[in-house]
């Protein structure tokens, strides 16, 4: 198995967010939890994020698994890698 973690492209968003609805659906339907839910993000936001922060997405074997974004802005110059 192989896991790669690459930086996000714009061409990503749309992978990113079915991703993140196909996993936080279950939890909106529980919890109802409209206003907090990343099930609930707009396209456009996803966007922003790839463009203005560190936002990486998980491969493993080559396909989509997963992504992680990383706010900078908690982190100093020197803890950043």
């Amino acid at each position: 198995m192989e896991v790669r973690i690459e930086r996000a492209k714009l061409e990503d968003a749309e992978l990113i967010l079915e991703g993140q609805r196909k996993c936080f659906l279950p939890l909106l339907e529980r919890y109802q939890d409209h206003d907090l839910n990343p099930c609930n993000e707009k396209l456009e936001s996803i966007q922003k994020s790839i463009i203005e922060h560190y936002f990486y997405k998980i491969l493993v074997d080559g396909k989509f698994s997963g992504a992680v974004y990383v706010c900078a802005e908690f982190f100093t110059k020197d803890t950043l890698i």
